[in-house]
């Protein structure tokens, strides 16, 4: 019994502690909070000068966005004089974690450079750490549950069938109990076979 509440403990430990150590994501990574608006800007990783235009390629959009894109999940915008700067992320979902990359372009339309982000790209970002263990703790008892059952199943079957094909060792164990009862009691002489004993 003990061995198997350990076996129930290992995976509810392993999920919770496996987020104690606290990382931070790289400068070019975000993490934000779930159902939330979020801004990525292009000139968090390199410099803009007026006239230059940019265009977003973004989780869930197969061409590049620019400020005349109408998408469910974004929306492009200027700043600084710089078109389509910043990708507004209208709520944070699963739907738009992932990579960013803005490619900036002169007035004439020649490549100039480009930049990657990410967001939520290892993880969300959480209000409080008893939100993130919440949700570890439940996906461990149900995990811990779907492994536990089929072996309390087969252990009861086990015995069971043990039981049934072998239904004089039951009765057996069942006089030896009898037996010792009754001397413990005083009300009988129990024999102990193996020592050739009498109590």
């Amino acid at each position: 019994m003990r061995r198997l509440v350990l076996l129930f403990l290992m995976p509810l430990l392993s999920l919770v502690a496996g987020d104690v150590g606290f990382t931070t994501e790289d400068e070019w990574a975000y993490q934000w909070y779930e159902n939330e608006p979020f801004t990525i800007r292009c000139a968090a990783s390199m410099p803009l000068f007026d006239n230059l235009t940019v265009t977003w390629a973004a989780p869930g959009e197969e061409g590049l966005l620019t400020t005349a894109s109408v998408s469910q999940y974004y929306e492009v915008r200027s700043s600084s004089n710089v078109s389509g700067s910043e990708i507004y992320v209208k709520s944070v979902t699963p739907s738009v974690h992932g990579i960013y990359v803005c490619h900036v372009h002169t007035e004439d339309g020649e490549f100039y450079n480009k930049s990657i982000f990410a967001l939520n790209y290892r993880d969300v970002k959480y209000h409080s750490m008893g939100t993130k263990y919440r949700r570890n703790v439940i996906v461990a008892v149900i995990s811990s549950v779907v492994f536990l059952v089929p072996l309390f199943t087969l252990c009861l079957l086990h015995e069971y069938s043990w039981e049934k094909r072998h239904p004089e060792y039951k009765a057996m164990s069942r006089g030896k109990s009898q037996e010792m009862k009754l001397a413990y009691e005083g009300k009988h002489d129990y024999i102990n076979n193996a020592f050739q004993t009498q109590l």
